[in-house]
């Protein structure tokens, strides 16, 4: 590197970590915090339903500087997904998945909450609500359906469309932990850039084979955000 590009990093470096304007956001008794992002499950999840969004609202009390309790809503939406059932006449069915939690986490700040760049952690308990939503335009009856992820399991013969159609819920406690990096542009905006991986349970099915599967969930939620 030249001279001048080590000068450049070297102020930029005092730059980020230098003293944040007064009235900074972590001084205040009470933040709100909003977000969007890309959710992208894992393991079984994943396989079914593919990457989704997210959007989240919540509000964080300060108890110290350095330590906030953080309470949020989170919605996950992720698109349409289809799968034939296997038959005499293959018949689609249409998958739509959503998650939504209510969160309660323990924030910690492990970086000068002065600087212009601060690093935090959180994590805690959720109760966590998923739902899919099944339709067909199949009449009469269906294969056998069984998908612990789709919250329906039935044995391998046909079966009325009228008990594969609809909605299904499954309400969970959970828990998530993760991270993020809270930006301190000016003008008493922070902007968070944030990811949290979050697990639940969920129902134990039997599978046609005789085997238990459990619908357990995998979210990692990635999101940009603002807290003022």
């Amino acid at each position: 590197m030249s001279r001048r590009t080590w000068l450049a990093v070297a102020v930029a470096s005092v730059w980020l970590f230098r003293a944040a304007p007064a009235g900074a956001q972590d001084r205040k008794p009470v933040n709100i915090v909003i977000g969007a992002g890309v959710t992208v499950p894992q393991a079984e999840v994943r396989e079914r339903f593919g990457n989704g969004y997210n959007l989240t609202a919540g509000i964080v009390f300060n108890i110290k500087p350095y330590l906030g309790l953080r309470v949020d809503y989170l919605y996950n939406g992720f698109p349409r997904q289809q799968v034939i059932l296997p038959g005499e006449t293959p018949t689609p069915v249409d998958l739509k998945h959503n998650m939504q939690a209510g969160l309660f986490d323990v924030v910690v700040r492990v970086m000068p909450r002065r600087s212009l760049l601060g690093v935090y952690v959180l994590g805690g308990p959720g109760v966590y609500s998923r739902r899919v939503s099944l339709s067909t335009p199949g009449t009469g009856t269906l294969p056998g359906f069984c998908d612990p992820y789709s919250f329906v399991c039935y044995p391998p013969i046909e079966v009325p469309v009228e008990d594969v159609k609809g909605a299904n819920r499954t309400t969970d406690i959970g828990f998530n932990v993760g991270g993020g990096l809270a930006i301190r542009p000016g003008g008493g905006i922070v902007v968070l850039v944030e990811a949290r991986y979050h697990y639940m349970r969920g129902p134990a099915f039997t599978l046609p084979d005789g085997t238990t599967q459990q619908a357990k969930g995998h979210y990692v939620p990635i999101t940009v955000g603002l807290r003022f």
